[in-house]
C-alpha cells in the first residue's frame, strides 16, 4: 500500500504536498528573464527527523521540475545539499533533474561532499562541474556561484591537511567568540576571494548587475549557520554597487534582510515539513520579483544601488 501511495504521488505532480499554487500574471512591465531556484532538497531514504521529511524530498523535487518545465525559464539553480547522505540518493535524484528542460546550475552544499572520491567524481561529471566556484551570465546580469566549503571539514577526508586547517579555523573563531563555529559551516579560501574580486571587477567594467549565490548565509550577523568568513565576504560585496543580491540556502527556516542596498535572501529548505518550497525569480529593470511556491514567500526586491565604479578600499 505504501509503495502504491508513492507511485501515485509521482504520477500526480501536485497532489498531497500542500497544493503548489498556479503562477499568477505579474502586474506591471515584462520581466527581462526568469529562472527557477530551490535549496536543501536533502533527500535520502531515511526516517523523518523532526520537521525533515527526507523521503518526501524526491517527490517535492519531481513536482518542482514539473512546474519549472511549464515556464519559460532561462535556467534553474540548485542552492546545495541536494542529498542528505549516500551516493544512492543521487541515483534517485539525477534522473529527476535530467528531465529539466532548462540548464541547471549547481551550488555545492556541505552534505553534497559526503561521498567517496569516485562517487563525487561521477556526480560532478553529471552536473558538468569542472570547478565548484564559477560564473555565468544573462544580458546585463552576472551570476557568481561560490564554494562555501572551500575551507572547512565537510569537503575533506579526516586526517588530511585541509581537514586540519578547517579545525584550526574553527578554533580561531571560538577564540574570537564567533557564533558560527559549527563544523557544518565553512569559508571561502584566499584564491577564491581573489577570483571573486576579479569577477566583480569584470562585472563593473561591463556595467552588469550581479547576483552572488552560495550555500551558506552571510546575514544576519551572528546567525549560527553563517559562512565562517561572512563579514569578510560582506565587505567585498559592499564595495561593488553592481551587487544586487546574495542568494543562499543551508539555514532551513529561511530568512531575509536588506542591508546597505543588498538583498540577502536565504531560501527555505525543501526538505522541511511535508509542504514543498521553491521559487521562480523574475528579473526586471528596476527590481527582482520572487514568486514563491509552497512555503516560500513571494516578495519584491527593488534594485536599490546605482551602477557605479567599485568603492576604493
Amino acid at each position: 500500500m505504501r509503495y502504491k501511495l508513492l507511485l501515485l504521488l509521482f504520477l500526480v505532480p501536485v497532489a498531497i504536498l500542500g497544493q503548489v499554487p498556479t503562477p499568477q500574471a505579474l502586474p506591471g512591465d515584462t520581466a527581462l528573464f526568469s529562472f527557477g531556484i530551490f535549496a536543501d532538497c536533502q533527500y535520502c531514504e531515511c526516517s523523518n527527523s523532526g520537521n525533515r521529511f527526507y523521503k518526501l524530498s524526491k517527490i517535492k523535487l519531481h513536482n518542482a521540475v514539473h512546474r519549472f518545465n511549464t515556464l519559460p525559464l532561462k535556467f534553474v539553480v540548485n542552492l546545495g545539499d541536494l542529498i542528505n547522505e549516500g551516493a544512492a540518493s543521487y541515483d534517485t535524484l539525477i534522473p529527476i533533474l535530467k528531465k529539466l528542460k532548462h540548464p541547471l546550475h549547481t551550488v555545492y552544499g556541505n552534505h553534497d561532499f559526503l561521498l567517496n572520491e569516485e562517487a563525487d567524481k561521477q556526480v560532478r561529471q553529471a552536473w558538468g562541474l569542472n570547478k565548484l566556484y564559477y560564473s555565468f551570465s544573462q544580458p546585463g546580469w552576472r551570476f557568481i556561484v561560490l564554494n562555501a566549503n572551500d575551507v572547512g571539514i565537510a569537503a575533506y577526508p579526516e586526517g588530511s591537511k585541509e581537514y586540519a586547517e578547517g579545525n584550526a579555523y574553527i578554533e580561531q573563531l571560538r577564540l574570537n567568540y564567533a557564533g558560527n563555529t559549527n563544523a557544518y559551516n565553512g569559508a571561502l579560501g584566499t584564491q577564491q576571494m581573489k577570483w571573486l574580486r576579479k569577477e566583480l571587477d569584470e562585472a563593473a567594467r561591463k556595467n552588469e548587475r550581479v547576483i552572488v549565490m552560495g550555500h551558506m548565509p552571510i546575514k544576519p550577523t551572528g546567525n549560527g549557520s553563517n559562512l565562517w568568513n561572512d563579514r569578510e565576504l560582506e565587505v567585498i560585496l559592499l564595495r561593488y554597487p553592481q551587487v544586487a543580491a546574495y542568494f543562499c540556502g543551508h539555514h532551513h527556516p529561511g530568512q531575509y534582510e536588506e542591508s546597505d542596498g543588498i538583498h540577502y535572501l536565504n531560501f527555505l529548505g525543501m526538505v522541511e515539513t511535508s509542504i514543498t518550497a521553491f521559487s521562480v525569480i523574475h528579473i526586471f529593470g528596476d527590481r527582482i520579483e520572487v514568486q514563491g511556491f509552497g512555503r516560500e514567500e513571494s516578495r519584491v526586491l527593488p534594485l536599490l544601488r546605482d551602477l557605479a565604479p567599485p568603492v576604493a578600499e
